[in-house]
């Protein structure tokens, strides 16, 4: 089961387990369909999760289209107003809500990447999940990590290789201009993805802002 955003990181490691699961036959059973699981929390702002279902509706179909492949989804909405949940604090939210959706040996795949707050504590976390697997009575489920060598620059370079980066959603503040919900262009995320060179200025854009938003 992969821990599923939409975003540029888990949905590489998503295209990671289905081309293991298909190809290799090395992640799960090969009973039933691989899974994906997606933890929102209500502090993420009303916007971004329109974007992020959206991002994971088109990735959805593409990844039947282009490869042929399909997986089951589920989505699990954590209320937590009121309660700031970011870096560690958020990576142990994700965990505990994962353990419970999986089945006994069923591994947890997730997209953190070299540079994340969360593999700076991956011992600690990893004896978290050890001790939840074991209370809820799911045995041999582990954690597989496929991005933690790489950089987000190849997270990035790769996803477009694979013609998957336009339909990924990777904005922190997205908000609504002419009845369309764009990209800011100015949080780290799009930074991010302007420094990489992911976002074409060839298409005729006045700025960083606009050009970020034709691929929104």
């Amino acid at each position: 089961m992969v821990l599923w955003s939409g975003g540029l990181d888990s949905t590489w490691a998503l295209h990671r387990m289905l081309d293991c699961w298909h190809n290799a036959g090395t992640i799960e059973s090969k009973q039933g369909k691989p899974e994906t699981l997606t933890i929102t929390s209500t502090q993420v702002h009303n916007i971004q999760r329109k974007m992020e279902i959206r991002a994971r509706v088109r990735l959805k179909k593409l990844f039947k289209k282009k490869f042929g492949w399909e997986f089951k989804s589920k989505e699990v909405v954590i209320d937590s107003n009121n309660h700031y949940h970011g870096g560690l604090a958020q990576a142990t939210l994700w965990i505990t809500n994962a353990v419970m959706a999986i089945n006994a040996g069923q591994p947890l795949v997730l997209g953190w990447v070299k540079g994340d707050d969360a593999l700076t504590a991956l011992d600690k976390l990893t004896e978290v999940w050890k001790i939840l697997v074991d209370l809820n009575n799911k045995d041999n489920s582990t954690l597989w990590i496929p991005g933690a060598h790489k950089y987000k620059e190849e997270i990035i370079e790769e996803l477009r290789n694979l013609e998957l980066l336009e339909a990924c959603w990777w904005c922190e503040n997205p908000f609504k201009q002419r009845r369309k919900y764009v990209a800011c262009g100015t949080c780290h995320s799009c930074q991010r993805m302007v420094s990489a060179h992911a976002v074409d200025l060839t298409r005729k854009a006045e700025s960083y802002e606009e050009a970020i938003a034709m691929l929104s």
